[in-house]
């Protein structure tokens, strides 16, 4: 389970919540006349299961979908004319830089030669990289509730005063 902790799941819960998650799944399979190994599909658990729902109620095949739409936006393009790159996240770690949208904005536009600016409200990278600035806009000790709540104050306040100093 790689993204529970991050949204609060507490360790004692974490073994329940997969068992009850894996009998839903299963009913869910049985239900749609679909087989187990559905559960396996990478992806199937990110945001909340949904690619899973939709892959065995309405036969879906799952797309990296970051793909999809850097091609829509013409992501590329846009970042080979940037001067600074932007981007942010709840929480950017490891995770981030592994198949996540913010991440993948942040490797691509490193790959260019670009600095990268991720504002987040916790910032937990194991590693330095060079060109990629990380800024935690949540105040130390601030309480999940309030910090979700004072977001856009935050993230405004920290943008305000990063870009100001360049």
């Amino acid at each position: 389970m790689t993204y529970g902790p991050q949204k609060g799941l507490r360790q004692e819960n974490a073994a329940a919540l997969e068992a009850e998650t894996a009998r839903v799944a299963a009913l869910v399979c049985r239900h749609f006349g679909r087989p187990g190994e559905l559960t396996r599909t990478p992806g199937a658990g990110a945001a909340g299961g949904i690619a899973f729902g939709l892959m065995a109620a309405a036969k879906a095949v799952l797309l990296p979908g970051f793909e999809l739409v850097a091609s829509w936006i013409d992501l590329d393009d846009r970042l080979s004319a940037a001067d600074m790159v932007v981007t942010g996240e709840g929480r950017f770690d490891e995770s981030s830089l592994n198949g996540k949208g913010p991440g993948t904005v942040v490797r691509r536009a490193l790959a260019q030669g670009k600095l990268v600016h991720v504002f987040a409200g916790q910032v937990a990278l194991d590693r330095k990289i060079p060109g990629l600035f990380t800024h935690t806009i949540t105040p130390q000790g601030t309480p999940l509730a309030e910090g979700l709540s004072g977001a856009p104050g935050f993230l405004s306040d920290s943008v305000r005063r990063t870009l100001s100093e360049r």
